[in-house]
């Protein structure tokens, strides 16, 4: 089964884990080494975009195909757009 049907499109790394965004998925799929951990859903998120992470505040930030920002904060699952 594959993880993404319509491709990936960001991935970025934060505190050892590797995140990754599909184009057709609210949902950032989260790994570490070769174990994947749970998916943190992004609710509302389409069409993911691009993704970066900052490790002075431990988040994430996804663009969207809507010109919207998503901060992502992977310890809490909290999601702001």
């Amino acid at each position: 089964m594959a993880l993404c049907v319509g491709g990936v499109w960001g991935v970025a790394q934060l505190n050892g884990v590797i995140y990754v965004v599909c184009c057709d998925s609210s949902a950032v799929h989260a790994f570490s080494g070769s174990r994947r951990l749970a998916d943190i859903d992004v609710e509302g998120l389409r069409d993911a975009t691009d993704m970066a992470a900052c490790v002075d505040t431990g988040q994430l930030y996804i663009v969207d195909n809507c010109c919207c920002v998503w901060r992502v904060r992977p310890t809490d699952r909290q999601v702001v757009r």
